[in-house]
């Protein structure tokens, strides 16, 4: 029309109903300086207040007298009033309707009376979960978008509205050419238009109001919120930056939606509400608006099972990433769209609705062939690049809403509803398998164990294991060393593999969705590993180079010659990495045969620990480490303790300026309980705060580092002091140490000391345990070493347990003087 008005007509065979559609293009989105108060809806309000000429109820009662209906809508970016009456009294109410819209009376005293009617409307939605978990994880996703603000306001911004902001605002936005009418049903299409013309063409075109919102600007990385309310039931949205209704995208992404959760077979519902029973409800829905959108999925759940909630969801967003959806499923979802569309199109309102969706936002009125046409060309591919494009970690929001009666918890407390105990199983080969579910941060840790190492080796073949673990990760038969490399870091993963004095080990850190890819990486570099010649080579060279630069310490020096002393023929008295000339006699053959003897099943356990599905990971591990042929183990050699091979104190010379004293002595095995009473001794000695530290550091200034540890290993264990002095200093240094280990007979530890020294080790075992690599070798290398997997659920009671009576015994049983292995490492002049 000339006054910038559109108006869109659609006659319909069905006799005497027709539906008349109003919309605004004003909505909580385009508010400015009103954002947050609501001042849209509170207009939306006001225009069922009447005008001048016309009372409240004039309007409400001639649509319900005509036997019809009339309502308003506000949303993020439009205004809407609709009404469906019979044809015979469609031309009465177009004039009715357009004096309420376009000359509301926004009476003083109906103002007051309606603010307090919203302000008990904000309330009821503050008490309702799902009102507020939508607005909740609207303020999270949009920081500066205007999408961010609730409909209806914030109370306290809602208050601030005057008389004045209201008539201001309708002057501004409800102007012909920012609205359109759309009408659908049985008319006269040129009475209809010249009513229309009559009524709403009588206004005259004003300034187009500016557009206030925003594009929000790409999200870097994810967004989680939660908050608490008086309910018995979580409620968890998690939301996708999706895209506008304007972007071809849509189509896809609305087909994606009714695969994963619109309906009773969708995926989201048969999964995980009516297979797994982890929620009472689970949906979708994909939310274009102008500007923007979301992808949002939501569920409704008990609070202890939002964890595996979130994996069963993120699990199943990965799968369709990957390609795993049937082209009938793809059908499937289109039909049911396409249908449910046609099915609503039924409705004279319903078409009038999108004529004028289409009229406003899209710049026509056929949005409705338009769409059937585009969701019927979606393709598989497209459904999956758009989950690949929208669903990513670093593109989405979460909020949570908890019962309050968690809210008293501390956040430990809260952390364990997403934690559980481990289980172990065994696989038919013999593997043992440790799974532990810990949803705090989506991330997993494998760690697969195989008995081995130092242990194993002889003088001969010293430093094969070291070797061997390095170059698992060199290449497999399927893969070479870059692939490997390229593959896992792309996926932001780590992998590394080490051999030690009983075992050697492949850890893997990863995401927790991309965990079974990274579990297929790892049985393949196990199963099929090359031990490439070029390789192995080069892992020579720098072994020797790495021997090279240890024997340029003066601490490795002083601690091989200790271990050395206290070991004698002992495996354990080598160096794990070997020695040059052992190095030199080691072939590509002798890994391959010792790797494939060690091989054994009985001898492996892996751990799994972080945010995982406990049943879908064991159905995994079985899938590929089953693989694992099941061959006879052999007996462990034995390699039990020898006698002290040294005299009292080893002196060695070095051209170094600072020196070094280590004194050793043997220990307790992991299977002897002493090994506690042993790590509480050693923390009253060691640390800061402890006595040689105060005795040796802070009260006479003697060395630059001292301390010690007590170690257990599977048939032996050792104990050790170290100081790091100056040449001038460290006879002195030597002899407080010595002084300070007599000490302990004739001066036990106080109660205070003990007291301390358990805090310590208790506070630094959980620390460990905060990360999920830390918990999977722990719980491995117990189990496989004979403590048993959930041993260190005992931990902290083992180390409470210990008292005076119990260090002190372990003291005259361990810190024997007269049995002990001593090494000086000095300059050569001293």
């Amino acid at each position: 029309m000339d006054n910038g008005l559109k108006v869109v007509f659609k006659p319909l065979p069905e006799k005497g109903l027709v539906s008349f559609y109003v919309k605004i293009k004003a909505g909580s989105g385009f508010e400015g300086r009103y954002a947050g108060t609501g001042i849209t809806h509170f207009i939306e309000h006001m225009i069922f207040k009447g005008s001048e000429q016309m009372s409240e109820n004039t309007l409400v009662d001639k649509v319900r007298i005509a036997g019809g209906h009339i309502n308003a809508a506000t949303t993020p970016d439009s205004t809407t009033f609709f009404v469906s009456v019979t044809s015979d009294n469609i031309f009465e109410i177009i004039d009715l309707l357009c004096e309420a819209i376009m000359e509301p009376a926004f009476d003083k005293e109906d103002f007051e009376k309606e603010r307090d009617v919203i302000i008990n409307e904000i309330r009821i939605g503050n008490d309702n979960p799902s009102r507020e978990i939508s607005k909740r994880l609207f303020d999270l996703a949009f920081i500066y978008s205007s999408y961010r603000f609730p409909i209806i306001g914030y109370e306290e911004l809602f208050k601030t509205l005057s008389h004045d902001d209201l008539v201001n605002y309708h002057k501004r936005y409800y102007v012909p050419n920012n609205m359109v009418i759309s009408i659908a049903g049985d008319m006269d299409v040129q009475k209809a238009l010249e009513r229309i013309r009559t009524s709403f063409g009588s206004y005259h075109r004003a300034l187009d109001p500016v557009a206030t919102n925003q594009k929000e600007p790409s999200q870097l990385q994810k967004r989680v919120g939660q908050s608490f309310m008086p309910i018995n039931l979580a409620y968890m949205n998690i939301g996708f930056h999706s895209c506008s209704i304007l972007n071809p995208d849509i189509y896809a992404l609305n087909v994606l939606d009714s695969i994963l959760g619109n309906g009773d077979s969708s995926i989201l519902n048969t999964e995980i509400v009516k297979n797994k029973k982890l929620a009472f409800n689970v949906s979708s829905y994909n939310y274009s608006l102008l500007y923007d959108g979301l992808f949002i999925i939501g569920g409704i759940f008990l609070p202890e099972n939002k964890g595996k909630i979130e994996s069963e969801i993120f699990g199943i967003i990965d799968r369709i990433k990957n390609g795993e959806l049937d082209d009938d499923v793809i059908e499937k979802a289109k039909n049911q769209i396409v249908s449910s569309y046609l099915n609503s199109l039924q409705s004279a309102s319903l078409q009038a609705s999108q004529m004028a969706l289409g009229l406003m936002f899209l710049g026509n009125d056929d949005f409705s062939e338009k769409f059937v046409d585009e969701i019927s060309k979606v393709k598989k591919t497209d459904v999956i690049e758009a989950a690949q494009k929208y669903l990513t970690e670093n593109n989405m929001c979460e909020f949570t809403i908890f019962p309050d009666s968690l809210e008293k918890k501390d956040i430990e407390q809260l952390k364990q509803i997403q934690e559980t105990n481990p289980v172990m199983i065994k696989l038919d080969n013999g593997i043992r398998v440790i799974l532990r579910e810990r949803k705090n941060v989506p991330i997993a840790s494998i760690s697969f164990l195989c008995l081995g190492g130092l242990r194993e080796e002889t003088e001969t073949n010293n430093g094969i294991s070291n070797l061997m673990a390095g170059l698992l990760l060199k290449g497999t038969k399927n893969r070479n060393e870059d692939h490997i490399t390229s593959v896992l870091e792309q996926k932001g993963a780590y992998i590394n593999s080490s051999s030690s004095l009983d075992c050697f080990s492949v850890n893997v850190d990863c995401q927790s969705k991309d965990l079974f890819f990274c579990m297929e990486i790892l049985q393949d570099i196990i199963l099929e590993p090359l031990f490439p010649e070029e390789e192995f080579l080069k892992a020579v060279d720098r072994t020797k180079g790495l021997i090279k630069k240890e024997n340029d310490s003066a601490f490795q020096i002083g601690y091989k010659a200790m271990k050395k002393g206290l070991f004698g023929q002992s495996p354990y008295a080598m160096d794990p990495i070997g020695t040059e000339n052992s190095l030199s006699t080691i072939s590509v053959s002798q890994i391959k045969e010792i790797y494939e003897k060690q091989l054994v099943p009985d001898n492996i356990v892996i751990s799994i620990v972080g945010d995982i599905d406990v049943e879908q990971t064991q159905k995994e591990v079985k899938k590929y480490f089953e693989k694992i042929p099941k061959k006879k183990r052999d007996v462990l050699k034995d390699i039990s303790s020898t006698q002290l091979s040294v005299e009292d104190d080893v002196q060695i010379n070095m051209d170094k300026e600072a020196s070094v004293y280590v004194i050793g002595f043997k220990g307790a095995d992991l299977n002897n309980d002493d090994k506690y009473a042993l790590d509480v001794l050693f923390s009253c000695m060691t640390g800061a705060g402890g006595r040689l530290f105060n005795v040796l550091r802070k009260d006479n200034a003697l060395t630059y580092s001292q301390g010690g540890y007590s170690v257990s290993v599977v048939d032996d264990g050792f104990c050790y002091f170290y100081i790091y002095s100056s040449a001038e200093t460290i006879s002195k240094a030597k002899k407080i140490l010595i002084e300070q280990i007599d000490r302990i007979f004739k001066d036990p530890f106080t109660s205070d000391e003990i007291n301390a020294a358990k805090k310590t080790l208790i506070f630094d075992r959980k620390s460990a345990m905060q990360i999920n690599s830390s918990q999977a070798l722990l719980m491995a290398s117990d189990e496989l070493f004979g403590q048993g997997y959930d041993s260190y659920l005992d931990y902290s009671s083992r180390i409470n347990s210990v008292n005076r009576e119990d260090v002190m015994r372990v003291a005259k049983n361990y810190l024997d003087l007269t049995d002990s292995v001593s090494v000086t490492v000095k300059p050569q002049e001293v």
